[in-house]
């Protein structure tokens, strides 16, 4: 495996989490008026059903979870 492989990689990791960080954000934003920041996980942390309510989030919110995919599927196929 080539330097320049490896690097596409670390790109689309990185990348794929940061964008799946941004949809998430665009529906926490309504209900507390302000972005997420690291003191979102400080609000979560004694949460024991965040599995639960992750995959609840993913169906709910849909549309943010269809632009997610898109938004990865795009950024896939640039590399």
């Amino acid at each position: 495996m080539s330097i320049r492989s490896i690097l596409k990689y670390i790109f689309f990791i990185t990348n794929g989490i940061a964008i799946a960080m941004n949809g998430m954000d665009f529906v926490y934003y309504r209900f507390v008026d302000k972005r997420a920041t690291a003191d979102v996980f400080k609000t979560f942390e004694h949460d024991t059903n965040n599995t639960k309510v992750f995959f609840r989030f993913l169906v709910d919110y849909w549309p943010a979870t269809l632009f997610t995919i898109l938004c990865l599927v795009l950024n896939g196929l640039s590399l």
